[in-house]
């Protein structure tokens, strides 16, 4: 069956339906079913133009034709009624293009072949033989096979079967509101009860299973969905179960709390709701009901992972009695499902009024006056910079480093990450977007070799490789650091001997692992709850960071997006958080500003700290500075063996900006060097500090 020539044509004219309404199509507006008062807009046009849905009370489709069929009050199963409603309300004068001809009311309509469809609902054609067909007609058969079907008009025919609400009545105890409200049917074919999820899918539970088979759901290419997904719309805690009629029982059994539900249809599905949550902005409280079996333990650790991940507020519970699921309980005690659902959701408001009293200020101040030491810092290990940025990384701040492609900053802030992870109660997390772990590591082993091990030499010596590591006159002329193949074997043990003293105190995670901010959060929640210690977040780096599956109109807005998730995390686990950043190429050869940054707008309103790594001919003080006869050449200062650097301190929170820092990088050794050529500040170690309540230093 398939859409004839016009009925195709009027199916795509909903935007043009929509406008002669009075309705803007691109936008939400109210839901056009007389029987949903709807006070909020939750009607949308989908993307094909094809149908409206409804988001809210009624959770489905609508067709043009479903449409015009409740605005004139005409049966949705009298189609050639409903079409010509359609065709009179666009084309009073006709349908351009088409045909007329005599319909059995004497009034003309368009001819139509034998095989077209009497109903509206269906799109997808279905052909029983292609015998005599072109061999065009054949391929197009095959490829409408392939099509997902569209089950609409099935649901509205098994919903107003007359045994339907009989049917859910005996045979699961639900009550007529829910068969109406879901449109429940009965296919008296199948002997099976029909709960549509969407207009390509449902599930169908059999009365009288055949063998071990109790459902008859339709098979692929339609696409399993979710049942009832418009719950998450709403602002009520909202229960996850596995299937359809549980979901529906505990809707029934929870009115007095407007209980709220949506299921899986089935075990596998787990994605389809992480999917689905990330599609929107805002989620209400989630309360987990799964079976106690291998399948529905699995399915609830995965959701706990991503909740913790989202912030997102969630419950996990179990029904009450010996393996009954909500529609047992239901049908052999509903009052003791009303008191389940009831006790449930009211603890689920019970910690969430916990969770919005600890953001009071009654309840932030006294937290303020119990903690010993409230504005804890990371010293960076350069006592240079240190002094300059008032004794390190301050607790909350959103720390942004910015710098040219290749010129070291990766390896700046690993040398950081080593000087605060070797402190005893240091802790770092280091989420490496671009190295994977094992370069950090050889660079770590170089960085502590002291000046004796390139990261080919590390690369060399684990993996036993026989040839002699790099000769020190490959890379720099010093007859100090010069060792024979032996005695750089013995500096590689030494140095992760070193590392081995500190190593669970550094904690590197990949791409592969962790890209969007959610799952970095989730990574950091985890740590501190595991060690009770304060790190010190890295993110190299900002142009790696994804989105999380959400969508924006350019990388610009996503950046917004995410650099507003780190502010997030660095307040809201009072840590500070380091993001690298690259800076545009036009700043290349210039004294770095705040707008050498690249998507520099968000970074200006957003860092606490905005630093910038550069080459220190660039500072117009510098007595390198490039000149007319000298001019500056990139290529040639990375080649200067060590390379001059400068940190330049650009913008700083409750301190002063402007302030530089020079250094030797040792670029082979992957080393800095502080250097006493500007900001002269005594050499001394300085340990990671906090300020006490008289405010003095504590160590």
């Amino acid at each position: 069956m398939a859409d004839d020539a016009k009925t195709k044509f009027l199916r795509a004219q909903l935007p043009a339906y929509l406008k002669k309404r009075g309705i803007d199509p691109d936008k939400w507006f109210s839901c056009l079913n007389p029987e949903h008062q709807d006070h909020h807009p939750s009607m949308h046009m989908d993307e094909g133009g094809l149908f409206a849905r409804c988001f809210s009370k009624c959770g489905r489709n609508y067709s043009i034709f479903e449409l015009e069929a409740m605005r004139q009050g005409i049966s949705i199963l009298d189609f050639p009624a409903v079409k010509k409603a359609v065709e009179d309300y666009l084309y009073p004068s006709g349908v351009p293009g088409f045909e007329k001809s005599q319909d059995h009311r004497g009034k003309k309509q368009e001819k139509s072949t034998p095989k077209s469809s009497p109903n509206p609902l269906f799109i997808y054609e279905s052909i029983s033989t292609t015998e005599g067909k072109t061999e065009e007609a054949k391929v197009q058969a095959k490829q409408d096979e392939q099509q997902p079907k569209d089950f609409s008009r099935d649901h509205a025919i098994w919903h107003a079967d007359k045994n339907t609400t009989d049917k859910w009545s005996d045979a699961r105890g639900i009550n007529s509101e829910m068969v109406k409200r879901f449109s429940l049917g009965y296919d008296a074919e199948r002997g099976a009860l029909i709960v549509p999820c969407t207009a390509t899918y449902h599930c169908a539970r059999l009365l009288k299973p055949i063998g071990r088979k109790k459902y008859d759901n339709p098979p692929k290419p339609n696409k399993v969905a979710l049942f009832n997904e418009a719950a998450l719309d709403g602002i009520h805690p909202v229960w996850i179960v596995e299937g359809p009629i549980d979901a529906i029982s505990i809707i029934q059994a929870g009115k007095a709390h407007r209980a709220q539900a949506m299921a899986t249809n089935g075990t596998s599905n787990t994605e389809l709701v992480i999917n689905a949550i990330k599609s929107r902005h805002r989620i209400p409280p989630m309360i987990m009901c799964f079976d106690d079996d291998e399948s529905g333990r699995n399915n609830a650790a995965k959701l706990v992972e991503f909740f913790k991940a989202s912030n997102i507020a969630f419950m996990e519970v179990k029904m009450p009695g010996q393996g009954e699921d909500a529609n047992e309980l239901l049908k052999r005690d509903s009052d003791a499902l009303k008191r389940f659902v009831g006790d449930s959701i009211g603890k689920v408001r019970s910690l969430l009024s916990e969770s919005v009293q600890k953001s009071s200020l009654t309840h932030l101040l006294g937290l303020y006056q119990a903690r010993r030491s409230p504005n804890i810092y990371l010293p960076s290990g350069f006592p240079h910079l240190d002094r300059i940025i008032n004794g390190g990384f301050h607790a909350g701040h959103l720390i942004m480093l910015g710098a040219q492609s290749s010129l070291g900053k990766s390896t700046f802030v690993l040398q950081i990450a080593n000087n605060i992870a070797a402190r005893p109660d240091g802790l770092v997390i280091f989420f490496s977007l671009e190295m994977i772990a094992d370069e950090l590591l050889e660079k770590s082993i170089s960085m502590r070799s002291g000046r004796v091990l390139c990261q080919d030499d590390v690369k060399k010596i684990a993996a036993d490789d026989p040839r002699d590591p790099v000769q020190d006159d490959d890379i720099y002329s010093y007859s100090e650091t010069k060792r024979t193949a032996d005695e750089k074997i013995g500096v590689y043990f030494d140095a992760s001997d070193k590392l081995y003293e500190y190593s669970d105190n550094l904690h590197v995670i990949g791409i592969a692992d962790a890209r969007s901010t959610a799952q970095m959060s989730g990574y950091v929640f985890n740590i501190m709850m595991a060690t009770g210690r304060v790190p010190l977040v890295i993110i190299d780096h900002l142009q790696m960071v994804g989105s999380g599956g959400e969508h924006y109109q350019d990388r610009r807005n996503e950046i917004d997006a995410i650099m507003l998730d780190l502010i997030a995390m660095a307040k809201g686990f009072n840590i500070p958080v380091m993001v690298i950043s690259e800076l545009n190429r036009g700043s290349y050869d210039k004294d770095v500003s705040e707008s050498a940054f690249k998507e520099s707008s968000s970074i200006e309103y957003s860092a606490d700290l905005t630093l910038a790594l550069q080459f220190e001919c660039l500072d117009p003080q510098s007595k390198n500075k490039p000149t007319a006869e000298n001019p500056f050449n990139a290529d040639e200062e990375k080649c200067t063996k060590p390379r001059h650097m400068q940190l330049k301190v650009i913008k700083q929170r409750g301190g002063e900006g402007g302030q530089r820092v020079n250094y030797d990088f040792w670029a082979a050794y992957n080393e800095f060097e502080e250097l006493d050529r500007a900001n002269h500040v005594a050499d001394v170690s300085t340990p990671i500090v906090s300020i006490t309540k008289k405010g003095h230093r504590s160590k």
